[in-house]
């Protein structure tokens, strides 16, 4: 609704453009088509409007703005649907839960949207998250069986899955003292 609202304000814009421009007046449209000036914008503070993925009440000059918002994530929203959907699932364990999340959010916030992006994102992951997989053997094994999982079905190669160790085990290394 809102982007055939904003469509007939673009067609609005484009006549009245049309018509300054048959009246010789190509540099004073420009002046001329301010919000302020338009006869929709009256029409348009009688209605309110919600932003699309959270549902909260939008002001006019949000719904104006050059900036489009559709794409827009909210991570705590999405964080918070993710989890809820993770603790849907039965036959798994808080710590793979965990490791699914955390993978989740990472890939959300790193914007990984293709299988080609998958072993650069594997190895920051393991950088990033090094040392609270290594606190818990848990989530390493989840972590590690989750690559392995990667590697079954050819995203992942052999050679990142060692980096992504490799990486592990000099933190291990470092945090227990040995070298």
């Amino acid at each position: 609704m809102l982007r055939l609202i904003l469509l007939n304000l673009y067609m609005a814009a484009i006549f009245h453009h049309q018509q300054y421009y048959s009246l010789g007046r190509q540099g004073s449209y420009l002046r001329d088509l301010t919000l302020e000036s338009s006869p929709f914008r009256q029409l348009l503070q009688k209605r309110q409007f919600f932003h699309s993925h959270r549902a909260q009440p939008m002001q006019l000059e949000q719904v104006f703005s050059d900036r489009d918002s559709e794409d827009e994530v909210d991570d705590d929203i999405a964080d918070f649907e993710d989890r809820r959907m993770l603790d849907d699932f039965v036959d798994v364990t808080k710590d793979e839960k965990l490791i699914m999340h955390m993978w989740n959010s990472f890939v959300r916030k790193q914007r990984v949207l293709a299988d080609g992006h998958i072993p650069w994102a594997c190895e920051a992951f393991s950088q990033l998250h090094g040392r609270q997989l290594i606190q818990n053997p848990a989530l390493l094994w989840g972590w590690r069986f989750f690559m392995i999982k990667l590697w079954n079905h050819n995203i992942l190669d052999a050679r990142t899955m060692n980096t992504c160790n490799t990486v592990l085990q000099i933190l291990q290394e470092e945090s227990t003292g040995l070298k």
